[in-house]
């Protein structure tokens, strides 16, 4: 079958199986349509910054030349400039053994130079942080852990877990409650949030709704799944 109709049949599969997910009279953790929406990075900078979120200096564009003026900028000023999908970073091939995730990395000038036009891409400037935190938001529940390496990252998911540590820790009411408020934003019960500390600050960089949990309860002890159950006996009442 030709590209062109295996992917409206794709397509249609997908909207099949979502209409029937949002046509279900029941009551969801997180409903599959608000964690779609929740996915988009841009509508996720823009609620962090518009309820308190300190930001990371950040460019989407798809003209080169404003991409270059922002790398070159920071690299004036002696900072780095790292890129990431806008979307989602999962990239899948015909053959599933070749699916590949594009993690966070840092630019150089080299990779600037060969930016293709009208193509999206998301520059922000890199913070070279004291630690980053994984929050979870459960409820009206917020877990944290702080996580760091002796080895140098751009994504923590491209290090060992045996090079990565973490340990529980307790954020400022504050930003907790930006985190809980974010995630009603997007009327989600659940969500992992990445932020960053430096100097004294709270970065946000992340809201992932259906981030992963288990590492950071094996290596944190945080209760995140006796959480999550609690969670589920509440919207079962």
């Amino acid at each position: 079958m030709p590209d062109m109709y295996q992917n409206f049949l794709n397509r249609e599969v997908l909207s099949m199986f979502l209409g029937q997910l949002m046509s279900l009279n029941v009551k969801w953790i997180n409903h599959p349509f608000y964690s779609h929406l929740a996915n988009y990075k841009i509508v996720q900078l823009e609620k962090a910054k518009n309820i308190g979120f300190s930001l990371p200096d950040t460019c989407i564009s798809t003209d080169p030349e404003i991409l270059f003026n922002f790398y070159n900028k920071k690299v004036k000023s002696n900072l780095d400039v790292i890129t990431k999908a806008i979307y989602s970073g999962y990239v899948q091939s015909k053959n599933s053994d070749e699916d590949e995730i594009l993690f966070t990395q840092k630019v150089d000038i080299d990779s600037v130079s060969q930016i293709p036009k009208n193509n999206p891409l998301l520059f922000q400037e890199k913070i070279n942080v004291d630690y980053e935190i994984r929050c979870f938001v459960i409820g009206d529940r917020v877990l944290s852990a702080k996580i760091w390496s002796e080895q140098d990252y751009c994504d923590c998911r491209e290090i060992n877990g045996a090079n990565l540590k973490a340990e529980p820790l307790v954020l400022p009411e504050i930003q907790q409650h930006l985190c809980i408020k974010l995630a009603n934003i997007f009327n989600l019960n659940y969500g992992a949030i990445d932020l960053m500390f430096k100097d004294k600050k709270y970065f946000f960089l992340d809201f992932n709704p259906n981030g992963e949990w288990m590492w950071y309860e094996n290596n944190a002890d945080l209760p995140i799944s006796e959480s999550i159950v609690d969670l589920i006996n509440q919207l079962n009442i």
